[in-house]
Order: C-alpha cells, then sequence, then structure tokens
C-alpha cells in the first residue's frame, strides 16, 4: 500500500517494529540505533498519495487533540474556537539511524484513543500508548504539555 491508516491496527506498536525492521533489513543496520523521524507532508487523505516512500512508511488517520496543524506555516498551532481535535495530513514516519529529535519540536505522545489510558503490557508500557511524534512548532514544547496536545487515532464520538 502507499499509505497505512493507524486507526486499523489492532496492536500499531508492533506494525512500528515491523516498518523499523523492514528498514534495518533492507540497509542492513542494527534495528536498535534506528527511530522515526516524522515529516509532514502537503497530503490530505490515502488517496492523494500517488507512491509509497522508498523508505519509512506514509501515515494517516491521526489526530491533534488541543491544537491543530498550521497547512501553510507547518506548524503545531493554537486550535480554532470551539474545535476539540483536527484531522492531521499524511505524516511521513521515516526511519533515521542515531536520530536526535530537535529539541525545539513538540514531542506529541500518540494514542489509540483519546481516554489516554491503558493498561501496562508485559513490555511496561501502556496498551493504549503508541509512540511520541515531533511536530515543528514556534511555542516552546511545555506550552503544548500544558495544553495536554496529544496524537489519537480515533476520538470517542
Amino acid at each position: 500500500p502507499t499509505s497505512f491508516w493507524l486507526p486499523g491496527f489492532y496492536y500499531p506498536q508492533g506494525f512500528m517494529t515491523g516498518a523499523l525492521q523492514t528498514h534495518a533489513r533492507r540497509y542492513q543496520l542494527p534495528i536498535d540505533t534506528l527511530n522515526f523521524q516524522f515529516i509532514m507532508k502537503n497530503l490530505e487523505a490515502p488517496e492523494d498519495v500517488s507512491d509509497a516512500p522508498e523508505d519509512g512508511i506514509y501515515v494517516s488517520g491521526l489526530y491533534l487533540e488541543a491544537a491543530r496543524w498550521d497547512r501553510r506555516q507547518k506548524k503545531l498551532k493554537t486550535s480554532n474556537a470551539g474545535e476539540m481535535m483536527s484531522l492531521m495530513p499524511i505524516v511521513h514516519f521515516q526511519p533515521v539511524q542515531n536520530y536526535v529529535p530537535n529539541q525545539a519540536d513538540y514531542q506529541a505522545p500518540l494514542y489509540k484513543t483519546n481516554l489516554r489510558a491503558g493498561v501496562l503490557n508485559t513490555t511496561g508500557q501502556s496498551t493504549n500508548y503508541i509512540l511520541d511524534v515531533g511536530i515543528p512548532t514556534d511555542e516552546a514544547p511545555r506550552y503544548w504539555v500544558l495544553m495536554a496536545t496529544a496524537l489519537v487515532c480515533m476520538s470517542n464520538d
């Protein structure tokens, strides 16, 4: 497929590991040195994606809670009045070896649901938490923490 609708996966954490594993095998890299870099694309829906990326995966179906993605400035911005959630554009999850996230970006936690709660699985992580997604912003990351901004795969509506 050219893109993946992340909310459709029962265990998206395993899918993320699989994407890193595919990259590690292709380039003969140790998987524990890989992490994702995130690139917000100028694509709104899976139908807009003509080809899969050479490396990594395109992901759709993510919502920002307590913020919005400004498509012109390509930055995280405060929500519009009365808007609790906003749809993100297609996001490129690109594996990078020894990746160090930009400290100015907000590392938004990505959850399966907007309840943001889950039980601990055998690895010690919440079953609802997937990973952190680095999102460019003009605000200090602590601003978004105080706003309780997060990415979610689906709302409870």
